[in-house]
């Protein structure tokens, strides 16, 4: 199972993407881009020490990657 405050800390994060990424114009900023993923590899621990190893994470990179890169 895992644990409230850990389900409480991907909420936080998955809400701060849903605030802050445009589907168009991508983060704000290249340094709220790098919070977030720093973030998500925190909690891709986290989670992965919660449920063990039976299971693989992915984390999805697509929104982390500028505008520039995807031409």
């Amino acid at each position: 199972m895992i644990p409230q405050n850990l389900v409480e800390e991907l909420r936080k994060w998955n809400q701060v993407f849903l605030d802050y990424f445009d589907p168009v114009t991508g983060w704000p900023s290249k340094a709220q881009a790098e919070q977030h993923q720093a973030e998500a590899q925190v909690l891709k621990d986290k989670l992965s020490d919660a449920i063990g190893n039976d299971f693989t994470i992915d984390v999805a990179t697509w929104s982390w990657v500028s505008e520039q890169d995807r031409i």
